[in-house]
């Protein structure tokens, strides 16, 4: 019977991380516990509420709100971009190879 050892499947998985405005952030363990925080966040708002975004970048970095709160709109949205494009690079990949 074949046999996978994911202790050393989550070793094959890099951190997100990101440079913004001269400092290097990176994005916390993916837990259940912290996606329902995340998802928490947008709970009854509007899809484009900045106050939901920047709390969601600083939930996901660990970091305080304020450090995002002067940052472009557009900054904000491409850095949520990149970090949900980064979850799960492989499956992106096979999407669009259509697999």
């Amino acid at each position: 019977m074949p046999k996978r050892n994911f202790d050393e499947q989550a070793q094959l998985y890099e951190p997100i991380e990101f440079t913004l405005e001269g400092k290097n952030y990176t994005v916390r363990k993916l837990t259940t516990a912290l996606l329902k925080e995340v998802d928490k966040q947008m709970s009854g708002r509007e899809e484009n509420d900045i106050e939901a975004a920047i709390s969601q970048l600083a939930l996901l970095t660990g970091e305080d709100e304020k450090n995002f709160q002067d940052l472009d709109i557009r900054v904000v949205k491409s850095v949520l971009e990149y970090i949900t494009e980064n979850i799960s690079p492989e499956e992106d990949t096979k999407k669009k190879k259509g697999k």
